[in-house]
């Protein structure tokens, strides 16, 4: 199957304005106008990133890249839609991407274990079989985490807070990584250096634990 360029062209500059709107989102003030404008924006343009990388992974034999899209576009959706929905509120949207990030993972992990046993071979510019196994047992995790909030029969607002925050925040995490360990060829030559390029995925996760905990202790306030 032929590439073509246009789409590898348009996934790396959608990725670069994916971290600025993902940024951006990230350090304004939750709630106001400009963090819910940069979220959306973050949300389609993830979107379109997942999109195109689904087609690379094809054509370019990319099998930890179509995971990983896939992974990224789950969590990003059902983040957005955790803080769009009222209280208890649940629908199609929640039991679809359960059944999705479930069947996911199950294949995943089915096919890695099979690839351990038999002694796959694998490209080499692929990961270890064991990384998707790893891969795979995260988002059976996640769809652990789905089936227990439709047991409950939707999320309250201290909840749908918190799955928003680190879905969306996660999402980020993947395609902040992605960018910096596996385009480094499109950065200049002295951002190269590996503590630079380890930078912004710490700073994503440090993110991460600073708004989770903003959020418990509001809760804790209130309460």
């Amino acid at each position: 199957m032929s590439e073509w360029p246009f789409i590898a062209q348009l996934h790396l500059f959608v990725g670069t304005a994916c971290l600025f709107a993902g940024s951006l989102a990230m350090l304004s003030k939750k709630g106001r106008a400009l963090h819910r404008c940069s979220g959306f924006v973050f949300v389609c343009l993830m979107s379109l990133l997942c999109l195109s990388s689904f087609y690379l992974s094809v054509t370019r034999h990319l099998q930890l890249t179509f995971v990983l899209g896939a992974l990224s576009w789950y969590l990003v959706l059902t983040g957005w839609f955790a803080i769009k929905r009222k209280d208890s509120q649940q629908g199609w949207f929640e039991y679809t991407a359960f059944a999705f990030i479930f069947i996911l993972s199950s294949l995943v992990i089915i096919l890695a274990v099979l690839a351990i046993i038999f002694s796959w071979p694998h490209p080499e510019t692929e990961p270890p079989y064991s990384v998707y196994l790893g891969f795979g047992l995260f988002g059976l995790f996640f769809a652990y985490l789905d089936f227990r909030l439709l047991r409950q029969g939707g999320a309250l607002k201290h909840q749908r807070i918190k799955r928003h925050i680190w879905r969306m925040t996660f999402s980020m995490f993947i395609a902040t990584f992605i960018f910096f360990t596996g385009n480094t060829h499109v950065l200049p030559e002295f951002l190269r250096l590996p503590l630079l390029l380890a930078l912004p995925p710490l700073l994503v996760i440090a993110s991460l634990c600073w708004f989770l905990w903003r959020a418990r202790r509001v809760k804790t306030h209130k309460a």
